[in-house]
């Protein structure tokens, strides 16, 4: 996202700020009835004032599904986000309940975003084009994990005016003051100070991006992937020196012709980053939708390992589409804050230069 970005995060310090959930307003929709139409991000958001705050909670040792959705209502839940530790990763697997989902349904879909994942990889493998052995290795693992038990969930995000159940009372994420949120609000006309005192060199995007995009094995659901490393730990090295920087990998896709292979219904996205989090398409338009799974603190990221991230969302309108991934090298303000609502885009590198990739694709890879 190009200034503003929401979702989930593991707690790094004390206070972190909870802000509204944005709401989407459908826009007018292609003829084509192939899929779901698309809808576009609303700024009119409960953050005016009353009880408008999403309710974040975590619980690094996790809550047993189904005595949550006894607890709380599934259509009271905005996400529910598990973290599957697997050798030197962590794999974090997001689900946003869908209308008429019970807690079964989270299971399936859980086991489904697995699925898709083990698939990709295979098809990686066959084709040759990079060696994503080790990573392949992780989700075969977490997927044989969350078969074997129900995973644990560890972050819930309830609607503001959900009642928030005694099995989650002091979990909450506390929010910043008043104050500090309208400054963090307004960071892109405040963050001269960070700016300048940033060391924030070029080249420091990864080395290559691999972009995918195929039917789920949810009928209904397409899923977008995506893969990049940093090979050169210069590069990385320079992302990391930027002061108190994020990153996030942006899917986009080309709407113009209001034409998408996705819709914009995500119902659950997962990442190997660090602290991952699903962004907003807060201030986002419909022309270029983006998909984005980000971390907030790049000093966790690592060279010559390969990360991932991906998201299903329901078929768009049409059975094909193009696309270019964006790597968005971002500020948090303030620094202490790691809620993605702190962080605020410094630059962008696209991949391709110009022009967009045909999808549905098995991968397609372009090297900078």
């Amino acid at each position: 996202m190009g200034g503003l970005s929401v979702g989930p995060w593991r707690i790094v310090s004390t206070t972190m700020v909870a802000l509204a959930l944005v709401t989407i307003a459908p826009v007018a929709a292609s003829s084509n009835s192939e899929g779901a139409e698309f809808s576009a991000p609303n700024e009119v958001s409960a953050r005016e004032g009353g009880s408008g705050y999403e309710q974040r909670f975590e619980n690094p040792n996790g809550w047993d599904l189904r005595r949550l959705t006894a607890s709380v209502p599934l259509s009271d839940i905005v996400e529910v986000v598990t973290e599957l530790e697997v050798a030197d990763d962590v794999i974090t697997v997001g689900v946003l309940p869908q209308p008429g989902d019970e807690a079964a349904d989270i299971e399936t879909s859980i086991l489904a975003t697995l699925d898709d994942m083990v698939a990709s990889d295979a098809t990686q493998a066959t084709a040759d084009r990079v060696p994503y052995s080790a990573l392949s290795a992780s989700y075969r693992v977490a997927r044989a994990m969350a078969e074997r038990a129900t995973p644990l969930i560890n972050r819930v995000t309830l609607r503001p005016d959900a009642v928030t159940p005694a099995l989650l009372r002091g979990s909450a994420v506390d929010d910043l003051s008043t104050a500090d949120s309208t400054a963090m609000m307004d960071g892109p006309a405040n963050q001269g100070t960070a700016l300048a005192a940033a060391i924030c060199e070029d080249p420091w995007w990864p080395n290559y991006f691999t972009v995918i995009a195929q039917p789920s094995t949810v009928s209904g659901e397409r899923y977008g992937r995506m893969y990049f490393q940093w090979t050169t730990n210069a590069r990385l090295e320079r992302l990391q020196a930027c002061e108190n920087s994020s990153f996030e990998p942006d899917y986009v896709t080309y709407n113009y012709d209001d034409r998408h292979y996705f819709s914009s219904t995500i119902t659950s996205w997962t990442s190997n980053l660090p602290n991952a989090y699903q962004d907003t398409t807060f201030l986002d338009g419909t022309d270029e939708p983006t998909y984005t799974i980000g971390t907030p603190n790049t000093l966790n990221l690592v060279p010559d390992k390969e990360y991932t991230t991906y998201f299903r969302a329901k078929n768009g309108n049409y059975s094909s589409d193009t696309s270019k991934a964006n790597a968005q090298r971002g500020v948090r303000i303030p620094s202490f804050c790691y809620s993605p609502w702190c962080v605020f885009a410094r630059d962008t590198e696209r991949f391709p230069s110009s022009g967009w990739m045909t999808i549905p694709s098995t991968g397609w890879t372009v090297y900078k």
